[in-house]
């Protein structure tokens, strides 16, 4: 634990703690000094890794499952204040905090090891069943932006990882005589890279609408045809997933917004190819609030009716308006009746009968209608038995447009046509 800059010994048994560089202090036999590890992440099956064999400085470092390789091989250089320099077996470089840069976030590289430089410094601090790796420098512990293949390493407050070592090279192994110095590579010399590669191709940058299905299939190849893919990948918009077997982004976006996503397919010996490219997903198209429906009705009555003209236009607007609010709801807001003209032409209906369409025809030629995408006709005989309701007429002609020809005006059942 920190305890105001004062150095916590732990005990033989346990693990030495400082805040500091403190003289005098110990590893305590944490750790045999010199001796190989793998750095595992407490409660997976993930390990520090060197990513894809690099032995470039300023390589920031990953997490990946545990395959053996040189490149996940980190050997333990005990310092005299209690802390350990961590060399990677494969690169020779070692855990570095860039910069002694103390901002929570800042990825961990590889750089050249440094007897002296206190960034290449961690402590093992007792954590849950393994331990934090608190950095000398920053006071900050190493971290995994994730716990999928290939998530980065960092450095934030201590609680939220832990790690477990494993010898690797026996406990009969002898301890560096002395500390390396800062131009020491691995005490054996790194095996060859791998030959294969692994190449994802770009799909450029992609689009989407909230609630619109989509996807997209991420192409791989990997050089050694006798090896398997498999793919992740992070940034993705909420509501969109990546199939890890072959590749495919599916769903439907959930939310607006854009993302920088970035694939990765990777084979079994750890070689792995990335592509990053943008998904924008817009906004669900806001309904219509425009009247998009003109409808101009004419009401008439058979031959002789005593029909008063002023109650029947006063409940023809009402059944009108009866209408309206029923397609809008059933078309969520897309649908929109506006009535462009309401005319009392009397006496020249018929209750039903094959007069229909003459009465319809001659209340197209009085009004000079000319049909339309989108324009309706509503043609109503008041004075007969007959009613009309919901769904009577094709709902085709919300679109297309057309005649509709109406008997009755019971406001209980005028609700739609």
């Amino acid at each position: 634990m920190w305890v105001a800059g004062v150095a916590v010994i732990a005990t033989s048994a346990a693990l030495a703690v400082a805040a500091s560089s403190p003289a005098g202090a110990s590893s305590g036999g944490a750790l045999v000094d010199g001796g190989l590890y793998s750095i595992g992440l407490t409660g997976t099956a993930k390990v520090v890794d060197d990513p894809n064999y690099s032995d470039d400085g300023e390589t920031q470092l990953i997490i990946w499952r545990n395959h053996g390789g040189d490149n996940q091989k980190w050997r333990a250089i005990a310092r005299d204040d209690g802390s350990y320099s961590l060399q990677n077996l494969y690169s020779g470089m070692c855990m570095d905090d860039p910069w002694a840069d103390d901002d929570a976030g800042t990825g961990i590289i590889q750089w050249y090891c440094s007897d002296t430089a206190s960034n290449h410094r961690w402590y093992l601090v007792p954590s849950g069943s393994g331990y934090a790796l608190v950095n000398e420098a920053s006071g900050l512990a190493l971290t995994p932006d994730g716990r999928t293949d290939g998530s980065p390493l960092e450095q934030q407050p201590q609680g939220a990882a832990s790690w477990t070592f494993t010898r690797l090279d026996g406990p009969s192994a002898p301890p560096s005589s002395s500390p390396p110095s800062s131009t020491s590579t691995s005490s054996t010399p790194p095996p060859p890279k791998p030959a294969n590669t692994v190449s994802v191709a770009n799909p450029e940058d992609q689009s989407g609408t909230v609630g619109a299905p989509t996807s997209l299939q991420v192409k791989a190849t990997d050089s050694d045809s006798s090896q398997t893919l498999s793919y992740t990948a992070s940034g993705l918009p909420t509501g969109l997933s990546i199939n890890g077997a072959s590749g495919l982004i599916s769903g439907t976006p959930a939310s607006a917004g854009t993302s920088t996503v970035k694939v990765t397919a990777a084979d079994t010996t750890n070689v792995y190819g990335t592509a990053s490219f943008s998904w924008t997903v817009n906004p669900a198209p806001a309904p219509s609030s425009s009247a998009l429906h003109p409808v101009t009705i004419v009401v008439t009555t058979p031959s002789e009716s005593t029909a008063d003209e002023t109650a029947t236009e006063s409940q023809i607007r009402q059944d009108f308006a009866n209408v309206s609010t029923y397609w809008k709801t059933e078309s969520n807001g897309v649908v929109d009746f506006e009535l462009a003209s309401l005319d009392w032409w009397p006496n020249h209906g018929t209750c039903g009968g094959s007069q229909d369409s003459a009465t319809v025809t001659a209340a197209e030629n009085a009004e000079g209608f000319k049909p339309g995408p989108q324009k309706h006709l509503f043609v109503m005989v008041v004075g007969c038995s007959h009613t009309y309701g919901v769904g009577q007429q094709p709902k085709a002609l919300l679109t297309a447009g057309g005649y509709v020809y109406i008997e009755g005006t019971s406001s209980a059942n005028t609700v739609g046509a």
